[in-house]
């Protein structure tokens, strides 16, 4: 996992101090023997730096080492992005520029999508245990359908950057391994029940991909398979937002660093607004309701700005992205529906995609400089 100084045993004790995924006095211990392990495999890649070869080989150790499924936030939220600046490209926003922009993050999606895959899948093949504990975890394994969401999202983009066949497969695929993936992870949490702290917005990624899947499916064809997921998913949304609301409201509040999970409670409504429109071709009040939501939360969560502004840096910052694009996207959709929308519409959608994009770039920027220094000059 790509945590901020994870090379020193200060910023060691700092990362224990500060846990990400739970607080219960479990996961804590939990998370402590993950830090202990990951501690232990930075002084087994250590290698003396005599070699271009030796000091390869440790730096590929180290990032097959400490690939996680969180990782994949990465690629969801450059494809976020992407798919935002490509509604706005729609709407003639910034002439060709949008067009460029999300075309630029939607192939980034991919690369980093890929490379993240890779390494997980040499994880997968060097460390089995680490990887079955990761799909065993009540908190992790909720990140494994944020590669199909990516894929989903690719199909959509390709059917018009490449080929409307290449498009229709690549989204097939995405959508029927995110279906999968989703019954699994459901179904751990049926077998497997955790805590009550183990309800986090993360349980939702799952979910969003459901809802993403019609996006691209109704215009595929999949008309059928577009609704399964829809009304799955909305029904699944209801029953989920109400248990996370409970555990917030009524017992232990989420870990500093976990706040920026609350923003993946904009996406399933956001989300359904946009693919509520697709499936039916025009607005309802019903798919109106959901967009009403979505802008709500996303008021709620301004008034803790503040507390965001606190956390300290850490790859659950990714969780700000996807959310906060999709909300642009639902907004600019609307727009898209309305030829007549009212300026202050017009100009929410765009204000949203900035905030967005300023959101993805900070997270990006922070990203590189928070891990750059700890990890890639210290294995070279």
């Amino acid at each position: 996992m790509l945590t901020t100084g994870l090379m020193s045993e200060d910023s060691v004790v700092k990362v224990r101090a500060l846990p990400f995924h739970s607080d219960t006095t479990a996961s804590m211990l939990a998370f402590d023997d993950i830090i202990g392990r990951m501690a232990n495999a930075k002084r087994s890649v250590s290698l003396p730096h005599s070699s271009t070869h030796s000091s390869s080989s440790s730096f590929w150790t180290f990032l097959v080492e400490h690939t996680s499924p969180q990782h994949f936030l990465i690629g969801m939220g450059l494809a976020g992005m992407a798919a935002a600046w490509l509604k706005a490209s729609t709407l003639g926003f910034l002439g060709p520029y949008a067009l460029w922009l999300g075309n630029g993050f939607m192939s980034l999606a991919i690369l980093v999508s890929l490379c993240v895959s890779i390494l997980y899948g040499f994880r997968l093949v060097q460390s089995f245990d680490a990887a079955r504990s990761d799909w065993n975890s009540p908190l992790l394994s909720n990140f494994f359908p944020g590669l199909s969401i990516v894929v989903m999202l690719a199909g959509k983009w390709l059917a018009s950057a490449a080929t409307f066949q290449i498009g229709e497969a690549v989204w097939l695929f995405g959508a029927l391994f995110h279906i999968a993936l989703a019954l699994a992870v459901m179904r751990h949490w049926i077998v497997q029940p955790g805590s009550l702290d183990h309800i986090t917005p993360a349980l939702f990624i799952p979910i969003v991909g459901l809802i993403v899947a019609p996006l691209s499916g109704a215009p595929f064809g999949y008309s059928a398979l577009s609704h399964f997921t829809f009304w799955v998913a909305l029904v699944f949304w209801l029953l989920l937002f109400g248990l996370v609301l409970n555990r917030l409201l009524f017992h232990t509040p989420l870990p500093q660093q976990a706040l920026p999970s609350l923003f993946i409670l904009m996406a399933p409504p956001a989300l359904g607004y946009i693919a509520g429109c697709t499936l039916f071709g025009h607005e309802t009040p019903f798919v109106h309701g959901l967009l009403d939501v979505a802008l709500f939360v996303a008021l709620l969560l301004a008034t803790m700005a503040a507390r965001f502004f606190r956390v300290p840096f850490n790859m659950g910052a990714w969780s700000y992205t996807f959310p906060s694009a999709a909300l642009a996207n639902a907004v600019l959709t609307n727009v898209a529906f309305d030829p007549h929308a009212h300026w202050l519409v017009v100009t929410t959608g765009y204000l949203l995609l900035g905030i967005a994009t300023a959101i993805l770039l900070v997270v990006i920027t922070k990203t590189v400089v928070n891990w750059w220094p700890s990890t890639i000059s210290d294995q070279l």
